[in-house]
């Protein structure tokens, strides 16, 4: 079976990625996932994850019992990490900065998903 590729951090061989996560492939295999940083947009910042949790939403959602996940999932919503990288733009914090990020990175509401109000599922 072909291993999906995220929408945004494309898989990459292990020696070859820049980072790594646990991922649920599918609804039954959780793994390891290397991938390629994306390039950051002028207001993006990227985060050295140090800490996160996971709790019974995410496995709900990587099981898709909820419906309509796609995979592969990285789970674990509420985040601290270390700022690594900002973008050109991105002045509000600065390399070294501790932070914690909360369940929703971002939503396009645009998708099919967002129009159904399901902005917890927009990749």
């Amino acid at each position: 079976m072909e291993k999906l590729d995220h929408k945004i951090y494309k898989r990459a061989k292990k020696e070859e990625a820049d980072a790594c996560a646990w991922v649920f492939s599918t609804t039954e295999t959780f793994e390891k996932y290397y991938y390629k940083h994306p390039v950051l947009t002028e207001k993006e910042v990227r985060i050295r994850i140090t800490y996160t949790g996971i709790c019974q939403s995410d496995i709900h959602t990587a099981k898709d019992m909820w419906g309509e996940t796609t995979h592969p999932l990285c789970p674990g919503h509420e985040v601290i990490g270390v700022i690594e990288k900002t973008g050109s733009n991105a002045n509000k914090y600065k390399i070294g900065d501790k932070v914690m990020v909360g369940p929703f990175r971002t939503a396009c509401f645009k998708c099919a998903l967002c129009l159904k109000g399901k902005t917890n599922l927009c990749t």
